[in-house]
């Protein structure tokens, strides 16, 4: 039998997305199993096995309520240093996240020898230079001592570590440099820890606190401070994979772009498995993190991007003041995004998103098999907005308050539309204008078991929008139509009447109850 694109496509998400089963059933057959070591020495690979009837797209190990390490992919293994471990036994803790936001926890005993292997040693300025020539050749651990190191494009090579002691550890450019990036990493299985990187602020030159070149495949920064950011924290750029922000706190400068930026893959190839897992990210013009891809209906477009346990906060530009009263004026909702993704089968878990001005989080590009699930939003004009190509994908059990609308459905134009989602067991309060809005051609939706408090009504909108399944949601603190259908126009001009649209046992209480 020849496989048709669609076909090909639908049984890829078929992979991705969680069957019909209840949330309680789909977690309970979510499990992780931690396989070894039980002694951890040296820089050991941890190992876990984790199935459930949605992908998984992350295993954390913890030790003393610390994350020591978060893996994306399957198998799920992943290197520590256990250098600055406590010796002794110690309860290890493997954490496993599915792409419909279940989780489930693992317990195991180990023992822990911390590592007295040989490392380079940087202890002033003036060691400084055998510390970045080690780092270039690769397959060494530079670790600095407290204090201020200044330098830029500090190239890491394959298997190249460089590690701090904490916050005190501290690295900047020059004054008054047009640097490009202070750290570059170009290899593979290049580590990143502990230490505080400061941007300098506003300044001239490109200004990226870290960079992740084209051709890198596994670099994980964990616990790094990035501040006073230039332009962006951390980015990657061309054909790379499983690049991954851990820990971390990032914070801008007057002007800072975002906080993390995995590129536009374009012409340099394709990109896979970025991650930004329990990290602040502050203070910034366009985006908290940006999964970055526009092109429409690639299934390796940015394919696997995860965003997970995040706190995003912040994030508006001054020349777009105006966006706030004329929100249509040119350039109005082309940035100030908390986390915008144009990823292929990528998650967004967990988030608190808070204070950014246009939208709390945004699908773009090739958002097909896509989840949305487990978000606290606030403070935002729009709490989640699907853009016209998110497809087969999942909104559910986001709490979303104080906004203007809760969640958009993009209206189709160019040939281009959003079908077949599923929006469910979302909490939208106090949204001033609309609870949820589908609009025209973003067609065959599921939308069920919502909860709208002390929100506009009607609470949901069908725009032009048909055959969709409307069913069990729930008003509170108003009386009115909970869901109305109405009539659009098409970008060819045409008339678009909703038709077919299953709509059913939805209700409306005058007062919220817990």
């Amino acid at each position: 039998m020849r496989v048709t694109k669609p076909l090909a496509i639908a049984i890829l998400v078929a992979a991705l997305l969680p069957g019909e089963a209840s949330p309680e059933r789909a977690a309970a057959r979510l499990g992780v199993h931690y396989v070894g070591p039980t002694t951890l020495a040296g820089t050991p690979t941890l190992r876990a096995v984790a199935t459930g009837p949605a992908r998984i797209v992350a295993v954390t190990f913890t030790l003393r309520g610390r994350p020591l390490v978060t893996d994306t992919t399957a198998p799920f293994a992943a290197d520590i240093e256990t250098r600055t471990l406590l010796a002794g036994r110690f309860t290890l803790r493997t954490t496993a996240v599915d792409a419909a936001g279940h989780r489930a926890n693992a317990a195991r005993t180990v023992r822990v020898i911390p590592s007295r292997r040989p490392v380079v040693h940087v202890r002033s300025q003036a060691d400084l230079p055998r510390g970045l020539a080690a780092l270039a050749r690769g397959h060494s651990t530079v670790v600095l001592s407290r204090g201020t190191f200044v330098a830029e494009r500090i190239r890491l090579g394959n298997g190249a570590r460089l590690s701090g002691i904490g916050s005190g550890t501290v690295i900047r450019a020059p004054v008054g440099s047009q640097y490009w990036g202070i750290i570059v990493a170009e290899g593979r299985g290049i580590r990143v820890s502990d230490l505080t990187v400061d941007g300098g602020g506003p300044g001239p030159g490109i200004g990226h606190a870290v960079v992740v070149q084209s051709g890198s495949h596994d670099v994980r920064l964990s616990r790094v401070r990035i501040r006073d950011v230039r332009k962006v924290g951390v980015f990657a750029w061309g054909a790379y994979s499983k690049v991954s922000v851990q820990d971390s706190f990032i914070t801008g400068g007057p002007g800072a772009s975002a906080g993390v930026v995995a590129g536009e893959s374009g012409t340099y190839g394709t990109s896979s498995d970025s991650s930004v897992i329990r990290t602040t990210l502050a203070n910034f013009e366009d985006f908290g993190i940006l999964f970055a891809h526009h092109a429409h209906g690639k299934t390796d477009a940015a394919r696997h991007a995860l965003a997970l346990d995040n706190d995003v906060r912040n994030v508006a530009d001054p020349d777009r003041a105006g966006c706030v009263t004329v929100p249509t004026a040119p350039g109005c909702g082309t940035n100030e995004g908390g986390i915008w993704s144009g990823s292929y089968g990528g998650a967004i878990i967990g988030n608190r998103v808070t204070n950014t001005r246009w939208d709390g989080i945004e699908t773009v590009g090739s958002s097909t098999g896509a989840t949305v699930v487990g978000n606290h939003i606030a403070g935002t004009r729009t709490g989640i907005y699907l853009e016209h190509a998110t497809n087969h994908s999942l909104v559910a059990r986001n709490v979303i308050s104080d906004v203007e609308s809760g969640v958009l459905v993009e209206w189709a134009y160019g040939g281009i539309s959003s079908r077949f989602n599923r929006f469910q067991e979302n909490r939208i309060v106090r949204a001033r204008r609309v609870g949820l809005l589908v609009s025209i051609g973003a067609d065959g939706n599921r939308i069920e078991r919502n909860t709208f408090a002390d929100s506009a009504l009607p609470a949901i909108v069908l725009h032009g929008s048909s055959e969709n399944l409307v069913q069990r949601n729930r008003v509170c603190g108003g009386l009115g139509k909970v869901v109305e259908e109405w009539v659009g126009t098409r970008d060819t001009g045409s008339t678009a009447t909703p038709t077919g649209n299953r709509i059913a046992n939805n209700a409306a209480a005058a007062r919220c109850t817990r």
